[in-house]
C-alpha cells in the first residue's frame, strides 16, 4: 500500500478532520500524533484477518471502510456529544479530505458501550467546494452532497473479518 501513496499523504488520509488552514508545522504535528496513530489506526489494522492492498478496506458486506486516527473515547456524555459534533464539523469543512468520497464508513475508536453507526457526516464533492469559493449563496445551492458514516473499530472488524 505504501507504494501507492507518499507517507505524508497516508497521514493526511488518516486525519480527515484536520484541515490545511493552519501552519504547515502545526498541520504535520497534528497528523503525526503518535498516540492516536497507535491507539486508533494500528489498533484497528492489527486485528484484521488478512492484508489489504488499498487504503480503503472493502468488507465482506460490500461496504468500504476508511481507517482514521479519530477517537471519541470519553466517559463523560457531554464530551461524547461534543466530540461527535466537533469531528463532524471539522470533516465537513475540510475540502481536502477527498479519500472519504471512496468509502461508506469512517472507522473511529469509541468507548465501551457507545454506538456511532447512526452518525452521518455530509461531504461536499470537489465541484461544490469550488462553487462555494465563487458564490456567496453556497449554503442554498449544494446539490451533490455525499455522506460517510462513523463506524466503531469493533463493528468494522466484525464486518470486515466476517465474524
Amino acid at each position: 500500500m505504501t507504494s501507492n501513496y507518499k507517507y505524508s499523504k497516508l497521514f493526511e488520509m488518516l486525519s480527515p478532520h484536520i484541515g490545511h488552514n493552519i501552519s504547515k508545522i502545526d498541520f504535520f504535528n497534528k497528523i503525526s500524533n503518535e498516540s492516536m496513530l497507535k491507539n486508533v489506526f494500528l489498533g484497528f489494522i492489527k486485528d484484521l484477518d488478512k492484508d489489504f492492498d488499498n487504503f480503503i478496506i472493502m468488507g465482506n458486506d460490500s461496504l468500504s471502510y476508511h481507517p482514521s486516527s479519530i477517537s471519541f473515547e470519553s466517559d463523560d456524555e457531554d464530551d461524547w456529544d461534543y466530540n461527535i459534533e466537533k469531528y463532524r464539523h471539522e470533516i465537513t469543512t475540510n475540502n481536502l479530505a477527498f479519500s472519504l468520497s471512496n468509502a461508506s464508513h469512517l472507522v473511529v475508536k469509541v468507548s465501551q458501550g457507545h454506538n456511532v453507526s447512526d452518525q452521518i457526516v455530509n461531504i461536499e464533492n470537489i465541484v461544490d467546494s469550488i462553487y462555494s469559493e465563487t458564490s456567496s449563496d453556497h449554503e442554498n445551492s449544494v446539490t451533490n452532497v455525499s455522506y460517510i458514516k462513523f463506524e466503531s473499530i469493533s463493528e468494522a472488524l466484525r464486518m470486515i473479518n466476517n465474524e
